[in-house]
């Protein structure tokens, strides 16, 4: 996780998004969050 982190803070404007497991990250019900966090951000 620290090497994510690291990314994440090198990255401009960058934003770190957990979700449960990596299985939950390759599931349809992941797209729901991903629409809310692209809305929150203005795209």
């Amino acid at each position: 996780m620290d090497k994510v982190l690291d990314i994440v803070d090198r990255l401009p404007n960058a934003v770190l998004i957990e979700v449960p497991s990596n299985q939950y990250a390759h599931e349809a019900d992941v797209l729901a969050e991903i629409e809310e966090f692209q809305s929150s951000i203005g795209n």
